[in-house]
Formats: C-alpha cells, structure tokens, sequence
C-alpha cells in the first residue's frame, strides 16, 4: 500500500542484535551473507553491543522514574534526544498508559 506501517524501530534493533547474537554463538558470520551463511568469520564483539543496550535501558529507565514523577495528567513530554529513544514507551508505561511488553 501507500502508507505501509511503520516498524517499531526500538523492536527491529533488539531483534537484529538477538539475531546477530544467536548467528555468533552458532560460530557463523553477523552479517548473514547474500547465498546463506557461507561460514565467514567477523570479528565483530557482539558483548561491546549487549553492554550499550544494557546501560541505554538503564539511563533511559531511570530518567523515565524521574519524569514519572514530575508529570501530571494531561501534561506533554517532549523527548528531544536520540539518546532517550526508550523514553516515551517506558514514561506510558511507568504512568499506566500503556501495559508494560
């Protein structure tokens, strides 16, 4: 269609990293190759990516605390910062706006 619908982009990235993840642990490339996995090897360190989305869920999480408890109902956030792109799921949920996944 015109307007296909949009990809959770916070979703894709946790699934490509437990994707890439998985591949590593069966010893095959990150990268899935065009022909299937051709048994290349990477040196990418898949522990340097699980340690950044660790402590980005932990900085977004303790921020969403704060502002959970600054806001009041009917009150906007405005998130501006690549660097909190957890912020608004996490703040609904913190508030009961939105079941936690």
């Amino acid at each position: 269609g015109l307007n296909p619908p949009r990809q959770d982009p916070v979703r894709a990235c946790a699934a490509a990293a437990a994707e890439a993840h998985a591949r590593r642990a069966r010893g095959a490339s990150v990268a899935p190759s065009a022909g299937g996995d051709d048994g290349a090897r990477s040196d990418w360190d898949q522990s340097r990516l699980d340690l950044w989305w660790d402590a980005f869920n932990v900085v977004n999480r303790r921020v969403s605390d704060v502002v959970a408890g600054l806001v009041n109902d009917g009150d906007i956030v405005w998130v501006h910062d690549y660097h909190l792109a957890l912020l608004p799921r996490m703040l609904r949920e913190a508030r009961g706006e939105i079941q936690p996944e």
